[in-house]
Order: C-alpha cells, then structure tokens, then sequence
C-alpha cells in the first residue's frame, strides 16, 4: 500500500477501495465513478481501420518474468533479474505517453493481461482482423540478458501487468513515434476479424491467453 500511494501521488489520484470480487449471484449492481475526459482525448476499443499501425508503448513482458523470478526466491540476483523485478514491483503507468498518444490514436487499451488477450479486444470491439510480426514485439536489454524458463515472447503476449499501451493509428510520420517510445509491431488488414500472429513464414491466429482473474 505504501507504494500504491507513492505512485497515486505522483500523478494526484487517490487509492479508493477495489471490486476485484466473485460471486454466484443472483445479482451483483457494481457502480465505480472513475472521472472524466474530454471528448478529443477519448479513445475507446474500437475506431481502428484497415492500413492503421498496430503499436505499444516501450517494452512488454518484464513484469511477468520479474514476478517470476521472484517467486524462485533465489539469495541472489543478477542485473538483468533486478531490473524484470523493479518492472513488476514498481510499475509506471503511462499517463503522460497516453495524453500525446491520444493525437494519433484509432484505438487504444492496455496491456493489463497480456499483448494476445489486449490485441484480441480490439479486434473484437472494432471488427478487425489484427497481423503482430512476433520479431518485433518490443523487448527489454533485461529480458534478453536474463535466463527465463521460457521464450522470451511468451512473457509479452501472456504475461500481462506490464502498464503499457497497445494502440491503432493511420501510418504516418509522429514525432519520431513519440521520442521512441513506441514500437509499431504490426497492422490492421482486411479479412473477419481476430488476431494473426506471423512468425518468419508461419502465422497462425493468436488467441486470447493471459492472465485469467478468476
């Protein structure tokens, strides 16, 4: 809790509460007041349209190799370890990237469970059938230093908890993509909609797999 509020400071919200909660009914009524936006920064799950970038915002999958990690419980750690360990212990949200990302933006959600589950509810709220190039999803120096249990890429597309953006935006020139902290990792193409991860000369439809709450 001490680091919950240490991060709710630094962008002046407060932590109220949770609903992170199971129940056999018969009825639940959940009502969370969550604040408000203004109608030129909104953006929802779905908006994107075929030719637009599929990107995200820095690197995926650290937290979930940290949390890994931790739960070995080894006495030591190397570098590359500590740094997957800070990304799921102190995680960053992206408030200030998400602001300048809204100028550009089709589409936009997190990456709360994992790039598979997050890409599979933007197709599915717009309609769209998504292409990710595997190669470029965008991983850290520490992930490809660390020695993982398994391929490096499993920990972005299932891992989840990384605090970062998956987003839709027309191909076009951006700031750089915004000083380099986003990666385009794909496209938005004809066809029904779902999610089609290539892989060299293979591609094969990605599903929604991540975390799971309950």
């Amino acid at each position: 809790y001490q680091g919950m509020k240490e991060i709710c400071r630094e962008f002046g919200v407060n932590l109220v509460g949770g609903d992170t909660v199971s129940t056999r009914g018969p009825i639940v009524l959940n009502c969370a007041v969550l604040g408000e936006v203004a109608e030129s920064r909104l953006q929802k799950r779905s908006g994107a349209r075929v030719g637009d970038w599929v990107a995200v915002t820095n690197t995926l999958g650290d937290s979930a190799a940290g949390c890994e990690l931790l739960l070995k419980r080894k006495e030591v750690y190397s570098k590359a370890e500590q740094a997957l360990i800070k990304a799921h212990v102190k995680p960053c949200p992206q408030v200030v990237l998400s602001k300048a990302l809204a100028e550009y933006a089709t589409s936009m959600n997190d990456v709360s469970d994992g790039l598979a589950s997050e890409s599979n509810e933007l197709s599915k709220a717009g309609n769209i059938r998504i292409r990710i190039d595997k190669a470029k999803i965008p991983l850290s120096d520490a992930m490809r230093e660390a020695s993982l249990d398994k391929d490096k890429a499993d920990y972005a597309l299932y891992g989840g908890e990384d605090y970062q953006l998956i987003f839709t935006m027309p191909p076009k020139e951006t700031q750089e993509l915004i000083d380099g902290k986003i990666t385009v990792i794909g496209e938005v193409v004809a066809g029904d909609a779902g999610v089609f991860l290539a892989d060299g000369d293979k591609t094969e439809r990605l599903l929604p797999k991540g975390y799971q709450h309950f």
